[in-house]
């Protein structure tokens, strides 16, 4: 997920805003775009999906539908909302982009010692960023959070962990 992304920021914003207006055909743009390296299949099985949503583009990621499109013997469940990032293209060809990442996320698998298992949970979780498409990078960018647990269970240790 780390690299996946970074990835779907260079990829989706390569091309020159869509003279700056946002509209369906700009959202079938991007669509067009993340589709080129990531394939239709990932917008066909709801990995990626890319709306209008007001005066931005709404890029959705959800991973569980990369996990449920994984062969019949799926090695472990994961449970997170689909993760959005808002981008809305600026006159002077930079993008904006925010996220809330305020969400509640757990996973459980097999381990080589027995069940594991984690949850994550991020309270009032903010991100906005400035992208230049021309370098292919964030220009600034800023995060900030409320608080986060974190709970994991293996069978020789557990951990619980509270930030905010």
């Amino acid at each position: 997920m780390k690299r996946v992304l970074p990835l779907v920021f260079i990829l989706a914003f390569s091309a020159p805003a869509v003279a700056q207006t946002v509209d369906s055909q700009g959202a079938k743009q991007l669509s067009d775009n993340l589709a080129r390296y990531f394939g239709k299949q990932a917008f066909e099985k709801g990995v990626l999906k890319v709306s209008v949503e007001g005066d931005a583009y709404k890029i959705a990621v959800d991973v569980k539908a990369l996990v449920s499109a994984l062969p019949e013997q799926k090695p472990f469940k994961i449970d997170l909302a689909p993760y959005a990032l808002m981008v809305k293209p600026r006159s002077d060809g930079f993008w904006d982009v925010t996220s809330d990442f305020s969400h509640t996320m757990s996973f459980e698998f097999n381990g080589p010692e027995g069940p594991q298992s984690m949850q994550v949970s991020v309270k009032d979780g903010k991100g906005s960023a400035v992208y230049d498409p021309n370098l292919a990078a964030f220009t600034s960018g800023a995060s900030s959070m409320a608080g986060m647990t974190m709970t994991s269970r293996e069978a020789k240790q557990q951990a619980d962990v509270t930030a905010g």
